[in-house]
């Protein structure tokens, strides 16, 4: 029997894509790495995997529908909590299942939402653009005067859900010492 070929138009690395190649020959093609920018179509994401003889596809933003759900596929995953991605109701009628990664990139937005509330608070990007043109002194002041902020520890901050991001959020704004 012919190893199983894993046709992955997403980007994956780590203990994640290790476990891929235990189950089969990986092959990558993650569309985020091609410039310009490449997202197949339904019919050319099912060129493709019928040119690599994959019966597995890994993808992100890839289109998995019509001619895709025509191919003897053994599963389809979408790198994402909601395969909007995925004809879902056609791939389950095509006996293909389809799996997701809920919160798969929950840790990396509670960081970025971090980062940002930081940035704002701060007012980083302000201060940046006064250094880079070299304006130490503006309007007379200096910039302790202009971007003088108050420490998050202590205020409160609000999160509209608790689902995996809000969660990944809130523990880091917790560990900052704010009330969520």
């Amino acid at each position: 029997m012919a190893e199983r070929v894993i046709l992955a138009t997403a980007p994956l690395r780590g203990p994640g894509l290790d476990a891929l190649r235990e189950l089969g020959e990986v092959v990558l093609d993650p569309w985020i790495d091609h410039r310009p920018l490449r997202l197949y179509s339904a019919e050319q994401l099912a060129v493709r995997a019928t040119e690599e003889g994959a019966t597995v596809l890994i993808c992100e933003a890839d289109r998995c529908a019509g001619p895709v759900l025509d191919l003897p596929l053994e599963a389809i995953g979408a790198t994402r909590g909601d395969p909007t991605n995925v004809d879902v109701a056609g791939a389950t009628a095509a006996g293909i299942p389809v799996l997701r990664a809920p919160g798969r990139n929950a840790d990396a937005v509670a960081e970025l939402t971090v980062g940002l509330l930081l940035a704002a608070t701060r007012g980083l990007v302000a201060a940046d653009r006064d250094v880079r043109e070299g304006q130490v002194y503006r309007d007379g002041s200096i910039p302790y005067q202009r971007f003088r902020g108050w420490q998050i520890a202590g205020r409160t901050a609000g999160l509209v859900g608790l689902g995996a991001v809000g969660r990944a959020t809130r523990w880091r704004l917790e560990g900052l010492g704010m009330r969520v």
